[in-house]
């Protein structure tokens, strides 16, 4: 917490836990947004991105209020983050279905150089499902709506199994 503002903070150890570095900022809006969800990866060579559910843009303060998923990267040389960029596509109304268990979650992979994210909003009321490859930049390779809340069909034979 900042001045009373729910953002993201880095803290690192190089030692084991010995001795940790000062707390660094990598949200970079300036409101008094809540950030949650919060989400880690490493690449291969060291490069870290983190990225969080930001309600930068939201009409109000606080969980209940429009969302998108942000991120940010530190490449393995640096001590400083990258600008955050928007991961997903969409300013998401709050809907009460992120309350239920199991529809609140966000999860990031860091492959060579490219995100794959993968998210849940209700942005037609129902839960959706993203999942979205981009480069550490930004840049959109692909999304693809994985499901929208679709029930699934299954048989189980023969009974008992």
């Amino acid at each position: 917490m900042n001045n009373g503002n729910l953002d993201v903070f880095m803290r690192e150890s190089l030692n084991k836990g010995v001795s940790w570095s000062t707390k660094l900022k990598i949200n970079d809006d300036l409101g008094n947004a809540l950030q949650d969800l919060v989400w880690a990866a490493f690449d291969t060579d060291g490069d870290l991105v983190i990225s969080w559910r930001d309600r930068r843009n939201g009409s109000s303060n606080g969980y209940k209020t429009d969302s998108e998923i942000w991120a940010a990267v530190r490449k393995h040389d640096s001590t400083s983050f990258s600008s955050n960029f928007r991961v997903s596509d969409a300013l998401v109304p709050y809907n009460t279905i992120l309350a239920e268990s199991g529809n609140d979650f966000m999860s990031i992979k860091y492959i060579n150089d490219t995100l794959h994210a993968v998210w849940g909003d209700p942005r037609d009321g129902v839960l959706n499902i993203w999942y979205q490859k981009m480069t550490d930049k930004g840049n959109v390779v692909s999304v693809t709506n994985i499901t929208k809340n679709k029930p699934i069909n299954v048989s189980i034979y023969p009974n008992p199994t």
